[in-house]
């Protein structure tokens, strides 16, 4: 999000319940000669989705660029202890609101014959998955399905969509894992 600031773009921080971090973040796009916004939506929720688009298009306009990387808290369980209601908070976040945020604002993307859709998936959806992650797994390889379904359909119209995979990332979700937990993560 900073970068793109930096780079002139303007920039919608959405966040769900670290509003200081997102106004850090939009601080410092603003600090550097850039326009961001920071909106509180819940986009595991179709309301939250529509809030969010209905900002990012009364803020700028129209919409050039979508990154979905939000995430749900991810638990480690093993796969019969979950809930169906757990499993679905994986798709919600990460399937539904990549594919109904398209709906809201790939529509504007067509009519300017140009877009961008990032989506963050992880390396487990590749080889073998660390045992106890089946929701979070289920769900990211369903979003990689659903980023080649759209990059077919969309690239006659000058929207390209792709996927990241990062190795893990140190978020606030990693707090509570031991200092040597995540250094091994990081290498």
């Amino acid at each position: 999000a900073r970068a793109l600031g930096e780079k002139g773009a303007c920039v919608l921080v959405n966040f769900l319940q670290r509003r200081d971090a997102a106004d850090e973040v939009v601080s410092d796009i603003v600090a550097s000669g850039g326009n961001a916004v920071a909106v509180a939506a819940d986009i595991s929720k179709a309301s939250g989705i529509q809030a969010l688009a209905d900002a990012a298009l009364e803020s700028f306009g129209h919409v050039d660029v979508i990154v979905n990387n939000a995430t749900p808290l991810i638990q480690r369980k093993p796969l019969l202890d979950h809930t169906w209601d757990e499993i679905d908070g994986y798709w919600r976040t990460y399937v539904e609101s990549a594919f109904r945020l398209a709906k809201q604002l790939v529509p504007t993307m067509k009519e300017r014959s140009f877009g961008r859709i990032v989506h963050v998936l992880t390396t487990y959806i590749s080889g073998t998955p660390p045992p106890h992650m089946a929701g979070y797994v289920a769900a990211k390889s369903g979003l990689w399905g659903l980023t080649k379904a759209m990059a077919v359909e969309l690239a006659p119209f000058g929207i390209t969509v792709n996927a990241v995979s990062p190795s893990t990332v140190m978020t606030d979700q990693l707090e509570a894992m031991s200092e040597s937990r995540r250094r091994a993560l990081a290498v």
